[in-house]
């Protein structure tokens, strides 16, 4: 295992950096970066625009938020108060509005959020934003006056222990007796009360409007919020795996580009060309090494392959610790018996490394009557078990007498 990840070091160390085993100047690997750099931020820039073609769950779902506020609220929030946010945000919504132009997109919006967007539209009438404006500006003024109050307490709390310690008034820091502050608490707390009041009825009006009611019922239809929630998590969990197979997508034509520009240079002898490919294919394959591990990682699918596996192994994690520490290593054998037959398998290269005249194993160019590599020290040939006479390594005939070569 460590012999062979040395030997792909070497061998991928030789073709990043070598025309005709020939290692290329200090500057060249410079403009060789640039490029990669370049490619790879283009790459990965393709990858986020295909990522974002299709719609997100949010996007499709982007209703369920009104919905989950109405049937979910939080132990300490009357419902009351929730009706009376939802209606000010739908009046929000559709207020100032400019309607533009989007680029086709993959999905589309759920057709409840759609029937609920109409549903908004139709809150935000002239009297219901009257509503509105006068909550806010009671709801900023009892905010103000709150704030006044604190002061205040705070004032009132210092001039007591001015009295307890029996202070001379004239020497206080406060310019108004405990009383008058007291006073001037009282009468702003009975200001916030009123306002409060009105507040009150405001909102129960908006409650109350013919679109309002009707923009509640909508929302508070449980089956239909149950519907959205099910749409949404269904497409919230095959969200990713879409997107993946889209960044495959996009990467795909790239690999093969640039698999068969770097097949076509190596068979031709294209020095140049070689190496420029070999680049490409490495800077449009790291694209996706990356987000097949993120996959692996954290994808939610395979997060519900191992879920799967718990609840069959009935809830026994370290079980299933022990099956995963097993499947990995399973995949990363398997992964590198199929790269040593299909990639780095001598018997492969060495067919077109001797049809080239080249060594079986630096692939570096020989003369005719070369028995060893000069440039690493590979012997070429083996004796054959027939005729005795030397015949390449790595092949499966004799050259000789065609008998074939055990191993």
């Amino acid at each position: 295992m460590l012999r062979f990840l040395r030997r792909a070091g070497r061998r991928f160390l030789r073709k990043s950096t070598q025309i005709h085993q020939e290692p290329i100047n200090k500057v060249s690997i410079v403009i060789l970066i640039l490029i990669d750099l370049f490619v790879l931020v283009n790459v990965f820039g393709g990858l986020t625009s295909i990522s974002q073609w299709p719609l997100s769950p949010t996007e499709q779902f982007a209703c369920l938020p009104d919905y989950a506020a109405f049937h979910e609220p939080s132990p300490d929030k009357d419902l009351r108060l929730v009706k009376v946010e939802l209606l000010q945000s739908a009046i929000a919504t559709h207020e100032n509005t400019i309607p533009f132009e989007t680029p086709p997109r993959l999905g589309s919006v759920d057709p409840i959020c759609e029937t609920h967007q109409q549903r908004q539209a139709t809150v935000n009438t002239a009297e219901n934003r009257g509503y509105r404006d006068q909550i806010r500006t009671l709801k900023a003024d009892i905010a103000a006056i709150e704030d006044k109050n604190r002061v205040l307490r705070e004032q009132y709390d210092s001039t007591l222990l001015e009295n307890i310690a029996d202070q001379d008034p004239n020497a206080s820091i406060n310019e108004a007796t405990a009383e008058t502050t007291k006073a001037e608490i009282d009468a702003n707390q009975q200001q916030i009360d009123q306002k409060q009041a009105e507040v009150t009825v405001l909102e129960t009006a908006l409650i109350a409007s013919p679109e309002g009611t009707v923009y509640l019922d909508w929302v508070g239809d449980r089956a239909r919020y149950d519907t959205l929630q099910a749409a949404y998590d269904h497409a919230a969990f095959w969200h990713p795996n879409q997107v993946l197979g889209l960044q495959i997508l996009f990467l795909t034509p790239l690999i093969v580009v640039a698999y068969g520009w770097h097949r076509l240079a190596s068979r031709r002898q294209w020095g140049l060309q070689t190496l420029l490919s070999w680049h490409l294919l490495l800077i449009v394959c790291l694209p996706l090494a990356v987000r097949l591990f993120e996959f692996v990682q954290f994808g939610n699918l395979v997060g519900a392959v191992v879920e799967a596996i718990v609840q069959v192994l009935g809830g026994l994690l370290f079980l299933a610790s022990y099956l995963l520490i097993a499947i990995i290593p399973l995949l990363g054998f398997a992964l590198i018996k199929l790269l040593q037959r299909f990639v780095f398998n001598p018997r492969v290269q060495a067919k077109n490394r001797i049809q080239k005249g080249r060594c079986i194993r630096c692939s570096a160019k020989l003369r005719s009557d070369d028995a060893f590599c000069p440039h690493c020290g590979f012997g070429q040939y083996q004796t054959c078990n027939h005729c005795h006479q030397p015949t390449y390594k790595y092949t499966p005939h004799c050259h000789h007498c065609g008998t074939a070569l055990g191993g």
